[in-house]
């Protein structure tokens, strides 16, 4: 079935154009297909089938009983020394941004001492150290939209702590829920990793030869990036939903099955060489 493969393979002429435009076809497909991890999405309801009756119970929840109001965000601002004048007025220009048309548009309903004088005694701790600011952030935590507006109100509060040299943090919900997300994210790069990591040990104790055990390891590389390469173009450009859980599956399957198939053929391609002198032949 795959004769035609070995003919094109059967010179190092024809060998080497076939490297170099698999090569060329993964680095193109790579450098114009957008990352997987942003087309992919963590909402149920967007890739289980319409009429599943879980996404209809969800769809249904949103209906009677619509949460309008967000997630919670903490901001928290502390001071050993206590907060002077001068870093309290610096703390205010963080609520003046979260107001304006220049913080994040999905933060709403901030709640301070500059805007509510009589909730200090609930918003500043007893010895004057630490001052909360609370705010609401709408939407969902796993979009990126969501991630960016906790990630804007930290990093607008870190800017005032270095200035006035205070402590800062974003705490409450919406950023615990931020936080949970992205090391979710990135246990796809760990379990990457940790699936090469233990490939190469397994080529090791089977081959104790660098180069069997590389060739196997770059085949199945250039063929997981294509393959993210394609997935994520295909999502983004026909209106498709991916689960982020994909990208897992994904490289697990790739190499398990890839490392498998690569021994096999080279397992073969020993047995050819003892039946001819001809490498490209075997």
């Amino acid at each position: 079935m795959f004769s035609w493969v070995a003919n094109i393979c059967s010179d190092s002429q024809k060998a080497t154009l076939v490297l170099f435009a698999w090569v060329l076809i993964v680095i193109g497909a790579f450098v114009i297909a957008p990352s997987l991890s942003d087309v992919s999405t963590g909402q149920p309801e967007e890739f289980l089938p319409v009429g599943a009756e879980s996404v209809l119970a969800m769809q249904l929840g949103e209906e009677k009983y619509p949460n309008e109001d967000g997630i919670p965000a903490i901001a928290v601002f502390h001071s050993n020394d206590g907060l002077d004048a001068r870093e309290i007025k610096e703390i205010g220009t963080f609520v003046e941004f979260l107001e304006s048309n220049d913080g994040p548009k999905l933060v709403h309903g901030v709640v301070s001492v500059f805007g509510s004088p009589e909730l200090a005694p609930l918003l500043i701790s007893e010895d004057r150290r630490s001052m909360t600011i609370l705010a609401t952030v709408k939407g969902v935590p796993s979009s990126r939209e969501f991630q960016n507006a906790v990630d804007i109100m930290a990093a607008k509060a870190r800017a005032i702590g270095g200035e006035v040299q205070i402590e800062t943090g974003i705490t409450g919900p919406a950023s615990v829920l931020t936080d949970a997300v992205k090391v979710f994210q990135s246990i796809n790069g760990q379990v990457t990793i940790t699936t090469i990591l233990l490939v190469l040990v397994i080529l090791f104790v089977i081959y104790r030869a660098p180069g069997l055990v590389f060739i196997p390891l770059f085949a199945v590389g250039t063929a997981l990036v294509l393959a993210q390469a394609l997935s994520a173009l295909v999502t983004d450009n026909f209106g498709l939903a991916i689960n982020n859980q994909v990208t897992s599956i994904m490289s697990v399957l790739l190499f398990g099955a890839g490392t498998d198939y690569a021994l096999f053929i080279i397992s073969r391609y020993r047995e050819e060489l003892g039946a001819t002198d001809n490498r490209f032949t075997a």
